[in-house]
């Protein structure tokens, strides 16, 4: 967090005409507190459950970001801290937990040759189910005719 906070904090710096490095310190040691805050009541949540899951992100967010708002805005921003806070955490724990998967899926994928020729497999399964399929409902009492069957049905028509 500090790191981030010191390129946007430079970045910022640039834009605004303030010297860079100036800016970007003070960004970054804000991206610390923020880090440090977060971590703490993190490890104080797991202390007390005893589990490390999203709900631990969530109210670790919840308590980091209430209190910073209200220590440095004031108690009355202290909720939309914890909002902003709640929402981030549970945000990045989520994008996390997808990547990770995604890389384990992606590394199984590329070591395993027996899941790339099962999903093949399957590929072909679906395909070959697509054309028999009847894509009418199971109730209703229509069915695809055959050709002999529907030139059977215009012979009669014809004749009548």
């Amino acid at each position: 967090k500090g790191v981030c906070g010191g390129i946007l904090g430079a970045i910022r710096g640039i834009w605004t005409g303030v010297p860079p490095v100036k800016f970007g310190l003070i960004m970054a040691l804000n991206g610390i507190e923020v880090g440090v805050c977060y971590m703490g009541t993190k490890e104080l949540v797991m202390k007390f459950r005893n589990v490390d899951d999203w709900q631990n992100h969530t109210l670790s967010g919840i308590l980091s970001g209430g209190l910073m708002s209200g220590y440095y805005l004031g108690s009355q921003f202290a909720i939309y801290g914890s909002a902003f806070g709640c929402i981030g955490a549970t945000t990045a724990v989520y994008l996390r937990e997808k990547w990770v998967t995604y890389q384990i899926k992606q590394y199984a994928y590329e070591n395993n040759p027996a899941l790339r020729e099962e999903e093949l497999r399957q590929k072909q399964i679906e395909e070959n189910s697509k054309i028999e399929t009847n894509p009418w409902p199971k109730w209703l009492p229509v069915r695809k005719l055959t050709r002999e069957e529907y030139s059977d049905i215009l012979k009669k028509n014809e004749e009548e």
